[in-house]
C-alpha cells in the first residue's frame, strides 16, 4: 500500500513541515541507498524483523521498532527471515533540519514504536481521507516531536540505568562523579541533572548509599567481620568516616546495628 500526498507547491514552499507519503511494504524487499533516502522517514517494523546497516554499524529491529532515517544519509536494509512488513511515514520540509538540530537527532536511530503509534495511525487515516497539507503539517509535526522527545527520554533513563549498574559493579573503588558519568557516556552535569530529577539525590548520594547498603548486609551475614574491614570492603575511605556515614543515616553506629538486629 503506498499513499502519496498530493501537496500544492505552495504547501511544500511555506508549510515548515509536511507529509509526503505513508504506506505499507507487506514483503520488505532490499533497499540499497548509498546516497540516502530522498526523503526523511520513520519507518516502523509491523511483523518480522529487518537487518539495517549503515554508519553506525549493523542492526536487527524486530517486531514494534520505529527507526528515523534522515534523508541523504547512506543506508541499507532488508527482510531478516521469510515473513516482514514494514509501513513508513516520509514528510520533508525547511522545518525539519531545526527540528533535527533542537534535538541533536543522529541521522539513524530506532526506538519502540509504543510511544509514536497512534500517531502513525492517525497520520495514515489522514492521507487515506484526502486531508488537507495544513492538518496533515500538524500531524507530521506531532509525530517527529513525539518521537525525538521519546527517544531522548530513553536515552537519559538508559544512561541513568548504566550508571547505577556501574555504581553497584564498582562500588568498593575510589569513584568519582566523572567516572560514573564516562561509564553511562553523557557528561558530569547531565548525570548529576538525571540522578536530581529522578533518584531525588546527587551521584555522591547515591553511592553513599549503596556502599551503606552493602555494608549493612554485611553487618548482618559475617557477625565475625571487623568494622574496619566492612568499612574498606565497601569503599568507604576509613573506619571514621564509615561510622559517621552510617551514624548520619541511620541514627546509630555500626557496632550497634549490628547488636539490634543480631540479638
Amino acid at each position: 500500500m503506498f499513499l502519496l500526498v498530493e501537496n500544492s507547491e505552495q504547501a511544500k514552499r511555506l508549510l515548515p513541515i509536511y507529509m509526503l507519503t505513508a504506506g505499507v511494504d507487506f514483503v520488505q524487499p532490499p533497499a540499497r541507498r548509498p546516497n540516502g533516502a530522498p526523503l526523511h522517514q520513520i519507518l516502523f517494523v509491523d511483523r518480522g524483523a529487518i537487518r539495517v546497516r549503515c554508519g553506525k554499524g549493523e542492526f536487527l529491529l524486530k517486531q514494534g521498532n520505529a527507526i528515523f532515517m534522515q534523508k541523504g544519509y547512506p543506508i541499507f536494509y532488508e527482510r531478516a527471515g521469510e515473513e516482514s512488513r514494514t509501513g513508513w511515514i516520509s514528510f520533508d520540509g525547511e522545518g525539519v533540519e531545526p527540528l533535527l538540530r533542537y534535538f541533536n537527532a543522529e541521522p539513524f536511530s530506532c526506538q519502540s514504536d509504543a510511544p509514536v503509534k497512534e500517531l502513525r495511525r492517525t497520520c495514515t487515516k489522514a492521507v487515506e481521507h484526502k486531508a488537507p497539507s495544513e492538518l496533515l503539517s500538524r500531524l507530521v509535526y506531532d509525530l517527529v516531536i513525539t518521537y525525538f522527545q521519546s527517544l531522548r527520554a530513553e536515552k537519559k533513563s538508559s544512561a541513568l540505568r548504566a550508571a547505577k549498574a556501574y555504581v553497584e559493579e564498582r562500588y568498593r573503588d575510589d569513584l568519582s562523579v566523572s567516572d560514573m558519568a564516562a561509564a553511562a557516556g553523557i557528561s558530569p552535569s547531565l548525570l548529576y541533572r538525571l540522578f536530581r530529577g529522578e533518584q531525588g539525590c546527587t551521584p555522591v548520594e547515591y553511592l553513599r548509599a549503596v556502599r551503606l547498603g552493602h555494608a549493612k548486609r554485611l553487618l548482618l551475614e559475617a557477625p565475625q567481620m571487623p568494622i574496619a574491614r566492612i568499612a574498606t570492603a565497601c569503599g568507604f575511605a576509613d573506619t571514621a568516616y564509615f561510622c559517621k556515614v552510617f551514624r548520619d543515616r541511620e541514627h546509630m553506629t555500626p557496632g550497634g546495628y549490628r547488636s539490634l538486629y543480631m540479638s
